[in-house]
C-alpha cells in the first residue's frame, strides 16, 4: 500500500506502532515507534547524512511538517514503511507550519472566543510588548491555527501555531 500527500506528523499519529525507514531533506532517519512518540512530543531524533559515522540531530519542528512524497509498506512486515519526505510546504501568514484539519478543529474547540489565556512564549523578533506572563482574551482561531488575542496590555499580536505558546488560565469571560 502506498500513501502520499500527508504530513509526517499525521502519518505518525495514525500509525503509532509503525517503524519508518526514511529519506528526508535533512538526512536519513530510522524511526522506531518509541522515536516516533518522542518526535510527536517535540524531541529531536537521531539521523545521519548517508553513513552511520555522520550522525546528526533532526528537529521535530523540521521533520513533523514535511509532506510525504512516497510511502510504501513492507510486504512482509505491515508495520514497516519506507518513506521519502519533501521540504516543508511554505505557508503564507505568520505561521511557519501547516496545521491539519483535525488539529485546527481541536484548537478552535479549546480556544473559543472569550477564553482567558496567558502567554508562555512568543518567537517574534519585532515584538517589544508581549512577554511570558502577559494575559489576554481569545478573539478567534484563524485558518492557519493562529490564536488571535486581545492582550490586556493593548497588543493584538496572534499566537502563531507551531511557533508561539499560550495556556488557558480561566474559562470564558464573555
Amino acid at each position: 500500500m502506498a500513501y502520499t500527500s500527508m504530513l509526517l506528523k499525521d502519518f505518525l499519529e495514525s500509525h503509532p506502532d509503525a517503524t519508518l525507514d526514511m529519506m528526508t531533506p535533512g538526512g536519513y532517519v530510522y524511526l522506531t515507534p518509541e522515536l516516533g512518540r518522542a518526535l510527536l512530543r517535540g524531541e529531536n531524533i537521531p539521523g545521519h547524512l548517508g553513513s552511520s559515522d555522520m550522525q546528526i540531530n533532526i528537529t521535530a519542528s523540521e521533520l513533523l511538517w514535511e509532506p510525504i512524497f512516497k510511502c510504501v509498506a513492507d510486504e512482509e512486515n505491515p508495520n514497516l514503511f519506507y518513506i521519502i519526505t519533501d521540504m516543508p510546504i511554505p505557508h503564507s501568514g505568520t505561521a511557519r507550519y501547516l496545521i491539519s484539519e483535525n488539529d485546527l478543529a481541536i484548537l478552535r474547540k479549546r480556544y473559543t472566543a472569550g477564553t482567558r489565556v496567558e502567554l508562555v512564549k512568543m518567537d517574534d523578533p519585532y515584538n517589544k510588548t508581549l512577554v511570558p506572563g502577559c494575559r489576554g482574551t481569545v478573539q478567534v482561531v484563524d485558518d492557519a491555527g493562529s490564536i488571535h488575542v486581545a492582550w490586556d496590555c493593548g497588543s493584538t499580536l496572534a499566537v502563531a501555531f507551531g511557533e508561539d505558546e499560550c495556556k488557558i488560565i480561566e474559562g470564558k469571560t464573555v
